[in-house]
């Protein structure tokens, strides 16, 4: 009997463990997931929209907030923490036309 219930107790602890790295790891993976494909890109789009308003150029500003719109509309139909996110929006930029 108490064979069994050792048996039990340390499956236990040994599950819980696994599962506690597992989930761990997968939040690491969300965090750079977000700072790779969300977080940094958006920074860097926001500013060159401020730079455009900054030169005056409005219609330029309008083109960029655009694509970065659809970009984020994109992104919120994705699946969780997959695909490109908006991680791409600077390659957006460059290959859109000037207006």
């Amino acid at each position: 009997m108490k064979r069994t219930i050792g048996t039990v107790a340390i499956t236990f602890l040994v599950t819980s463990a696994l599962w506690h790295l597992g989930t761990g790891l997968r939040k690491s993976f969300e965090v750079t997931w977000l700072l790779s494909a969300v977080k940094a890109p958006g920074r860097m789009a926001l500013y060159v929209v401020y730079n455009d308003l900054q030169a005056g150029n409005l219609e330029l500003a309008k083109a960029h907030l655009e694509v970065l719109r659809e970009s984020w509309a994109r992104f919120e139909g994705e699946e969780g923490y997959v695909g490109n996110g908006i991680g791409n929006i600077m390659v957006e930029f460059r290959d859109m036309p000037m207006p």
